[in-house]
């Protein structure tokens, strides 16, 4: 760790989001081809402008081990904040899966202010804890990671815009990694002091918000266009529309109701199962999600099918942008278990009126030991054991707990109504499609592996599902998940 007094690492992490900075190139999928030439260009220049102006070595080296300040460190440290937070900006602020000029500029724009703001320094210690996360996650995953592999970052960094002899020989001289010399070559292993320092991290990771930012973006980055995912969505859900159905139909939403639509997706519950219909002309809804890529084909959908009583924003259940007492009902499908239940739970209950609904379906505990499931995706049973051994993955709640959230919250509860829905596995790889953004168990998993055991984990579950196809009859390739509809009602002093 640096050697003197050091910011607070979940503060600087809290700014960072807030102020649309990310690091994190693979997770985001940045791929050079979707760079335009011009902003290319830009970020290299900008890279080496911003170095110029705001590095001083002499002065970071009072701060962090000098091994680790070269001029090539500080120059990928810039390089890799620019990249990632352009690709984060096209994919989660402009609805655009290409990097064009306009979004390089803002992301030279932001990086420039975040430095003047909180100088080189800041930048770096951000920097450098992130790669030690990296760096340790990859050896403590692997157990042992040949050095070559570790310097070019073969497994876990193959983004990066110089080699990691430097930070190497620092994991080394901390105790953090130890060099095992073998007949095959040399080898690394975590320590356990390592594994301390791996796990501490991630737990500032974790409370921060940075590793939640994480899973929303794996899965907007592995998307190219909606309309594919509204058919693998119906195709792997078959009863996704009466499912919605049924919940308008117990949260009595009715004409003329002003109804918060969170989680709004791509508007199967709006247009499909008929939300704008039910409160009609006289009645109005406020859909929300926090993808901006969902928004814009909502707006495209209600704007084709000429819907006038729906206004869709991109905006955070945790922190909604309307007065208290705005809505009769706030409803929603499948999207508790993105976010903190009781701080969605609150907002909603806050710009609800007082007797106004509301109501949420969400997954609880299914059975998933059925033989065509444990047989595809049995490789995911060791990463699910590694994933908990580091503090990862949120249980999905029991029967009935989600009762107990609305009682926690202060709703008065109302009811209780068991939902079943046919889960289908068809085509591998839209299940793999699908189950990558669709099922937060699944990018929990995948969000605490390291880049290069994410992508065999892929491949390894898509090859598996054709053998399954095979093997077992579309009869036989059906899951029954469980899922609740709890309705409450809003009770203020």
């Amino acid at each position: 760790m640096p050697n003197r007094a050091t910011p607070d690492f979940r503060e600087l992490i809290k700014s960072m989001l807030k102020e649309g900075l990310f690091l994190d190139p693979p997770l985001i999928g940045i791929e050079w081809e979707r760079f335009s030439g011009e902003a290319f260009a830009l970020l290299e220049s900008s890279a080496d402008d911003l170095q110029h102006r705001y590095v001083h070595l002499e002065e970071i080296r009072r701060y962090f081990p000098q091994e680790l300040i070269t001029s090539a460190i500080t120059y990928g440290t810039i390089y890799e904040f620019l990249t990632s937070t352009s690709t984060y900006l096209a994919h989660t602020r402009m609805g655009n899966l290409v990097v064009d000029l306009e979004i390089a500029q803002e992301a030279v724009s932001r990086l420039d202010w975040f430095m003047q703001r909180h100088s080189y320094l800041k930048l770096f210690y951000l920097y450098y804890l992130i790669s030690n996360y990296h760096n340790l996650q990859v050896v403590n995953f692997y157990k042992r990671v040949s050095v070559m592999d570790f310097i070019y970052g073969v497994l876990h960094r193959p983004w990066v815009s110089h080699t990691l002899e430097e930070e190497l020989s620092y994991l080394i001289s901390c105790n953090y990694l130890r060099l095992v010399h073998e007949t095959s070559g040399s080898v690394l292993e975590i320590t356990n002091q390592g594994q301390e320092a791996f796990l501490r991290l991630s737990q500032h990771l974790r409370f921060s918000g940075y590793l939640g930012k994480r899973i929303q973006l794996l899965s907007i980055s592995h998307y190219d266009a909606l309309d594919p995912m509204d058919r693998l969505h119906l195709q792997t859900l078959p009863t996704a529309v009466s499912d919605r159905q049924k919940l308008l139909d117990y949260a009595g939403i009715e004409q003329g109701m002003r109804v918060l639509e969170v989680g709004a997706g791509s508007g199967l519950l709006t247009i499909e199962a008929g939300l704008a219909q039910r409160v009609g002309d006289t009645g109005s809804i406020t859909a929300i999600d926090a993808s901006v890529l969902m928004v814009e084909a909502l707006r495209k959908r209600i704007s084709k099918a000429s819907i006038q009583n729906v206004e869709v924003l991109q905006t955070d259940v945790h922190a909604l942008p309307f007065n208290n007492d705005s809505f009769d009902a706030a409803i929603g499908f499948g999207f508790l278990q993105f976010t903190d239940f009781r701080v969605a739970l609150q907002e909603m209950k806050r710009v609800t009126r007082p007797g106004g609904k509301i109501a949420i379906v969400g997954p609880v505990s299914s059975d998933l030991n059925v033989p065509f499931f444990s047989e595809w995706f049995e490789p995911m049973v060791p990463m699910v054991s590694y994933v908990k051994s580091v503090g990862g993955l949120t249980d999905v709640p029991k029967e009935m707990e989600l009762e107990q959230y609305f009682l926690h919250s202060g709703l008065k509860f109302t009811k209780t109504v068991s939902v079943n829905s046919p889960w289908m596995f068809e085509v591998p790889e839209d299940v793999i499609h699908f189950m990558l953004q669709g099922v937060s168990y699944f990018r929990e998993v995948l969000i605490e592996l390291p880049w290069k055991a994410r992508t065999d984990l892929l491949q390894t579950l898509t090859a598996r599902g054709v053998e399954a196809c095979k093997k077992y009859t579309s009869a036989e390739r059906r899951l029954d998940l469980s899922g609740e509809l709890v309705i409450g009602t809003v009770q203020k002093n």
